[in-house]
């Protein structure tokens, strides 16, 4: 994921759904990498993101237990649990259509 961490297309401290979660966003040509800390005391449980669109592949590559995905019309919803002062990473991916 050297690209996405090289890479000027970079968002710190991109919105979350739960207090004390922070993450930020590295993207390159081929992939988004969001990096997910939970700085508070207790284990982070349920919604943790929610994505623009739902054209997109979702992996947790890193730390994340019970990682799930939930895809809707306009967003993408990533649910898991993170234990208190632990780290993910989800590696995101534009998906092509079948005629690419």
């Amino acid at each position: 994921h050297r690209d996405a961490f090289n890479s000027t297309n970079v968002e710190p401290l991109i919105p979350t759904l739960q207090p004390a979660l922070y993450a930020n966003r590295f993207s390159s040509k081929n992939e988004t990498v969001i990096t997910l800390y939970n700085d508070g005391y207790h284990t982070l449980r349920g919604p943790l993101l929610a994505l623009p669109g739902s054209d997109h592949s979702i992996e947790d590559v890193w730390g994340m237990d019970a990682f799930s995905v939930d895809k809707g019309d306009d967003a993408t919803l990533i649910r898991g649990a993170l234990n208190p002062h632990d780290l993910s990473c989800l590696v995101v991916k534009t998906l092509k259509p079948n005629n690419e």
